[in-house]
């Protein structure tokens, strides 16, 4: 028996769709097919996960044996939320969303041979890079207060890209940290341990908190909200308590811009500040310490990248098309764009003349790129695009989604739900489905809400116009 993907027809909201389901299916075949199928698997994926492994846990045990006064290592995670609870609660208190959780955010910081555990609780459910960021600044201000003299910091996380492997995360790393830590070293990096094995100090913190606030819970206290958590585990214990509410959040996720995929994104274990300048990362497939002084080492594929889209225009309206979508003649037009453009978008038509009236720009009267450039812009490797927004073609309708996996043969899109013209929301059950390269239409930034208070999203006006015409 062997897990397979495999392609079934189905009746969904009444219409036929064709997905792609992991099923375990049964494989014939000789006795040497089987011991090359084998061996073929540990070589090219277990034996290199295990030397990941043991790399990242041997390199994380040489940095806190070596690491002197002016370095701090922080290992972070999320521990899981904690459900408010009371001493005494009638049964329908368990039923719907009643009881309220607590965001819990462990870690612990080396100094040294000194250790200071810390949990930052907030209201806020967010577990994105703004919120990681909104928990992590008050510990490092704290222990800053305590150690003055640090100027370098190393951070150490397990590696889910909705939290810390992604590029909002890396983006406020290079920008907020120096903010933080006055007179900060290029070589501070961020960690990320191997995928599977990422337990360690801070998930111990999180166990301890919580077990006291339960305890407190079962001896007759109340916990009905993230403040009375604060309030009563704050100076319980010794693990030094934070509060965050959701402004400070927010205040941070404004001043992310737009910006684009970090190309190796799933592969890359280190980032750290390239020797480029304002934007660009230093990233590797593995973390390194060997270089002795701030200037960078060449090991594990170091790399510098950038991720802003437009050095210039960070915030626009932005659209990629596939190359299976040409569109009409005037988007074929080429045209003229700077030289920082052609960078982040790895446009390579720089000598050809600007098409004029064939430009079209968006509401801002920002450009919008050709489907030449569009093209260009494509990532190479699929899981590149997790995370990232599209529109998919079906059954002749466009549906704008959230990419949440890929591979070789296609992508798996969470897709919102058509409420008129160009108005969507979120299903009542989340509708995944895998659609083939072809039926992508367009790669998009996030449909936006009109206010905080309304349910529906629209894609960009010009962006659903330009994709509309295409059909």
């Amino acid at each position: 028996m062997q897990w397979a993907y495999v392609t079934e027809d189905l009746i969904l909201h009444g219409q036929p769709k064709r997905v792609r389901k992991l099923k375990k299916t049964k494989k014939t075949g000789t006795v040497k097919d089987l011991c090359h199928h084998l061996n073929s698997h540990m070589a090219e994926k277990v034996v290199p996960h295990l030397q990941r492994k043991q790399h990242q846990f041997k390199t994380f045990s040489d940095l806190k044996a070596t690491a002197d006064d002016e370095t701090a290592i922080f290992v972070v995670d999320f521990s899981e939320n904690f459900a408010c609870g009371y001493h005494r609660e009638p049964q329908s208190l368990h039923f719907g969303g009643s009881k309220g959780q607590v965001t819990l955010h462990t870690g612990v910081a080396y100094v040294k041979k000194e250790a200071v555990s810390f949990c930052t609780v907030s209201e806020s459910y967010r577990h994105d890079p703004p919120a990681i960021w909104a928990y992590l600044t008050p510990v490092v201000e704290y222990l800053l207060s305590l150690h003055p003299q640090i100027r370098t910091i190393h951070i150490w996380s397990d590696g889910p890209s909705t939290q810390y492997r992604n590029k909002a995360n890396f983006w406020l790393f290079s920008q907020l940290l120096p903010c933080l830590v006055p007179g900060l070293s290029t070589s501070s990096t961020w960690n990320i341990s191997e995928a599977g094995h990422g337990k360690g100090a801070a998930d111990a913190v999180g166990g301890t908190v919580k077990r006291t606030a339960q305890a407190l819970v079962d001896h007759g206290t109340d916990i009905p909200s993230a403040m009375d958590f604060f309030q009563l585990l704050d100076n319980r214990t010794k693990v030094k308590m934070f509060y965050v509410n959701e402004d400070a959040i927010e205040s941070i996720a404004k001043k992310v811009p737009e910006l684009k995929p970090v190309k190796g994104t799933m592969a890359l274990h280190q980032v750290g500040f390239s020797q480029e300048g304002h934007g660009n990362l230093l990233i590797r497939d593995l973390s390194c310490f060997c270089a002795a002084t701030a200037l960078p080492c060449d090991c594990h594929g170091a790399r510098s990248v950038s991720v802003h889209r437009r050095p210039a225009e960070n915030n626009e309206a932005d659209l990629m098309l596939p190359s299976s979508y040409e569109g009409s003649e005037a988007d074929q037009q080429p045209n003229e764009f700077s030289e920082a453009d052609q960078q982040a978008r790895g446009a390579n038509e720089a000598d050809q003349p600007a098409s004029g009236s064939d430009q079209q720009t968006n509401e801002a009267g920002q450009q919008l790129p050709s489907s030449a450039e569009a093209a260009a812009a494509t990532p190479a490797n699929p899981e590149y695009l997790v995370g990232e927004w599209c529109i998919v073609l079906y059954d002749g309708k466009l549906y704008p989604g959230q990419i949440k996996d890929a591979d070789d043969e296609g992508i798996l899109v969470s897709t919102l739900l058509p409420k008129g013209q160009n108005k969507f929301v979120q299903p009542m059950t989340p509708d995944d489905l895998w659609y083939v390269f072809e039926d992508v239409v367009a790669y998009i930034s996030e449909p936006q809400k009109a206010s905080e208070r309304s349910r529906f999203m629209s894609v960009d006006d010009c962006v659903w116009r330009k994709v509309q015409s295409m059909i």
